[in-house]
């Protein structure tokens, strides 16, 4: 995928760097993360749910934990990347789980951190448990997107700060971006 996405000439400049991974059985994690470099942006990118069990696990703990391995793991991620890019424009992009996990990283760095985010661009991403979090200090950096027949996205949101999104699908088929009508 990568190969052909830097072969487009739109993206020839495009660099990727910053690869983590983890698969772990003990604690039930599955993370994944990297950076695209666009021009002068940086776009932190983290992946959702991939098939592993490990995986799977973690999203059912998602409603019976108050926080994730995941979640831990992707603020220590974001926060190293964040302070080595301090004169770049950053953004953090992450769908499904990673759309929580996003979220999760930008409202648990400090306040010098935060400041140096652009935009956080949650992809039909569930919401938290235990939700304590001060959305409307943020509103202007939060983008959260949901299709109109979401299942996944709205799970523990009590923020209703969505922009929705027209899909033809229905149920859990509404959060696949790779949808082909």
């Amino acid at each position: 995928f990568i190969k052909k996405f830097k072969g487009a000439t739109r993206y020839k400049d495009l660099k990727v760097g910053h690869f983590k991974t983890i698969h772990d059985k003990k604690t039930n994690t599955q993370f994944f993360g990297l950076v695209f470099y666009f021009g002068e942006n940086v776009i932190i990118t983290l992946r959702g749910t991939d098939r592993t069990f490990e995986g799977w696990r973690e999203d059912f703990n998602m409603a019976l934990l108050d926080t994730i391995p995941s979640q831990k793991i992707a603020t220590k991620f974001v926060s190293n990347i964040v302070k080595n890019h301090i004169k770049s424009p950053i953004f953090l992009v992450g769908h499904s789980k990673a759309g929580n996990l996003v979220y999760y990283a930008y409202l648990n760095l400090i306040k010098e951190e935060q400041d140096l985010i652009k935009k956080v661009y949650n992809l039909d991403g569930p919401g938290f448990r235990n939700d304590n979090y001060d959305y409307k200090s943020h509103n202007k950096k939060l983008i959260k997107i949901v299709p109109n027949e979401d299942v996944v996205g709205v799970i523990f949101d009590l923020s209703f700060n969505f922009d929705i999104v027209l899909t033809h699908r229905t149920g859990v088929f509404a959060h696949d971006l790779l949808c082909r009508e």
